[in-house]
């Protein structure tokens, strides 16, 4: 399996969504009528709370192994390293762990594989969870540029849904995609990214989460939070309560945005958000390079709970499950 980054072919582009109208083109007002309002119950909810994001190095695999977090995030690339160690997912993270790929990137100079490479990668890595094709919006590009690029990253949503789901497999639905795109379902659920800052914007990506039936959508919080000083913290905010409107309440995952209580953090987000991601904060927290593994647990089980109290979800962390399961194995 050649996983090397290619120049992209959108094999999205070859019309294997409604042959009716464009449901890309759909006004924002409509968005909300396919989506059934939400309830708020994060704990029917298959994530919620701290989801700490790892990569491949030795450090966050001991924390992993230590902690064993009801679910991890980690990105295609890394993904792709481990492949390549000839690991996978279920060998990878521990058993406990509910493994979430991303394709999520502050960079839109990342040189990203092909649809059908990132397809080939998932039903290899076979994550519990996969946020599909993101496409990153930058602000010096034109308002058509971006409408096009969330265009983008729903149809891709869409079609990862109907390729992994094995739709294509069926008789006369393979619609001319190359075979590696018609194949056997897997066990992977996709959540969709809302990417947009306006409702135009994001109308098609709000679309996608009604056409996958999605129990969680995530919104990529981190290029709002790069500056010093909290960034531009109150448009995230702004766009989070905007998404609860035009979709129900439909819960979100914020990716980029772990800090529980800091000024600019999770406590002061919409209700809608059940679940955040995050990189720097479990690290400064947990201490994974020189912590012990009981060590570990303590830190993560303090930071677990608080970001579940900023988020007003249940905790998810059952600790003393963990240290049973790890004293007998």
């Amino acid at each position: 399996m050649d996983l090397t980054p290619q120049p992209t072919i959108d094999l999205t582009d070859q019309c294997t969504v409604s042959e009716t109208s464009d449901p890309w083109e759909l006004p924002p007002e409509m968005v909300e009528s396919l989506l059934p309002p939400a309830e708020r119950l994060p704990e029917l909810l298959p994530i919620h709370g701290a989801i700490p994001r790892v990569e491949h190095q030795q450090a966050h695999r001991d924390f992993l192994w230590a902690v064993r977090p009801p679910a991890a995030m980690i990105s295609i690339k890394h993904a792709r390293r481990i492949l390549k160690r000839g690991e996978t997912a279920a060998t990878y993270f521990p058993p406990e762990t509910d493994v979430i790929t991303t394709t999520t990137q502050a960079s839109s100079e990342y040189r990203r594989i092909q649809f059908s490479q990132e397809v080939a990668l998932i039903r290899a890595f076979e994550p519990e969870f996969h946020l599909p094709w993101d496409w990153p919006l930058t602000n010096d590009m034109s308002t058509e540029h971006r409408a096009h690029y969330c265009r983008r990253v729903a149809r891709g949503t869409v079609e990862m849904d109907r390729v992994l789901d094995g739709f294509y497999n069926a008789d006369g639905n393979t619609n001319g995609l190359p075979s590696p795109l018609v194949a056997e379902s897997i066990e992977t659920t996709i959540l969709p990214i809302i990417r947009g800052d306006t409702p135009a914007e994001r109308a098609p990506c709000e679309f996608s989460v009604a056409e996958v039936n999605s129990p969680v959508a995530a919104k990529y919080g981190s290029h709002y939070m790069s500056r010093a000083k909290g960034g531009n913290y109150p448009a995230l905010r702004e766009s989070v309560e905007e998404i609860h409107e035009e979709t129900n309440g439909q819960p979100l995952i914020v990716i980029g945005l772990l800090s529980p209580n800091d000024r600019y953090g999770l406590a002061d987000l919409p209700s809608n958000v059940v679940g955040a991601a995050g990189l720097n904060q479990w690290i400064s927290r947990v201490c994974p390079r020189h912590n012990s593994p009981e060590e570990m647990r303590d830190a993560y089980q303090t930071f677990e709970q608080e970001v579940a109290d900023a988020l007003d979800v249940p905790s998810s962390y059952d600790r003393p499950s963990i240290e049973q399961q790890i004293s007998t194995s």
